[in-house]
């Protein structure tokens, strides 16, 4: 039975929770990244950019990353849980990530288990049938809560979310553009065995909720047309 007064363990961790909350705001980490100028050291900051995305956030443990107009070719970037929330900002229309320069196939970002607000980014010719079951072909995530806004999504595929896809989270959308994205089984062209494949530009499986607002969709497609099948 309660006796009406506040339970003192109660009030204690509230207390904690809102200094561990001070404490992560107060440890934010800000780097900007130019691929052009900038290197990867421990020293790569708001003023002396780091060269690469992953370093800035795996390396340097950026909670809050600009990325320079330019044009990005790293391999998939790994985002994962042990920054609890990671805001990538590009330049709109100037920021291109494209992924068919890179030596390795996948999506650009590969995020698992963490909170990310992305914005400002082009991510174009991305492919992904492999990483996190092949979902997102740009911007893959699993358990983790995603929101991306005033960007723009060219010529990706995927088996599920040719553009976007999240398993296990949740999603949100706003002023991006949907172009020539796809989902398709892999070597659709030559399989003989069916697959399950959706979601030209955004695919999500048991995703919490989903919300998109104010979103262009154009020639977004999904390809079924299997050998045999």
């Amino acid at each position: 039975a309660s006796s009406g007064k506040p339970n003192s363990n109660i009030m204690r961790a509230i207390l904690l929770c809102s200094l561990c909350f001070r404490g992560v705001r107060a440890a934010d980490v800000s780097v900007s990244v130019n691929p052009a100028t900038g290197v990867d050291s421990p020293s790569c900051n708001m003023t002396s950019p780091c060269r690469t995305i992953a370093y800035a956030v795996q390396s340097r443990h950026a909670n809050v990353v600009f990325l320079s107009a330019g044009t990005f070719v790293e391999s998939s970037v790994a985002i994962n849980g042990s920054i609890p929330f990671v805001n990538i900002t590009g330049l709109p229309g100037g920021t291109v990530f494209d992924c068919r320069l890179s030596a390795s196939t996948g999506p650009a970002f590969a995020v698992t288990n963490t909170s990310i607000a992305i914005s400002g980014i082009t991510f174009q010719n991305c492919a992904n049938f492999n990483v996190l079951s092949g979902v997102g072909g740009a911007v893959s995530a699993s358990g983790s809560i995603v929101t991306v806004s005033n960007c723009n999504f060219f010529n990706n595929v995927a088996q599920t979310g040719g553009a976007i896809g999240v398993t296990s989270g949740s999603l949100a959308v706003s002023s991006c553009l949907f172009q020539n994205n796809t989902a398709t089984c892999p070597n659709a062209a030559l399989t003989v065995t069916a697959c399950s494949a959706w979601g030209g530009a955004i695919g999500t499986v048991e995703a919490a909720s989903v919300s998109l607002s104010g979103n262009t969709f154009s020639s977004n497609a999904v390809n079924l047309v299997l050998n045999n099948v």
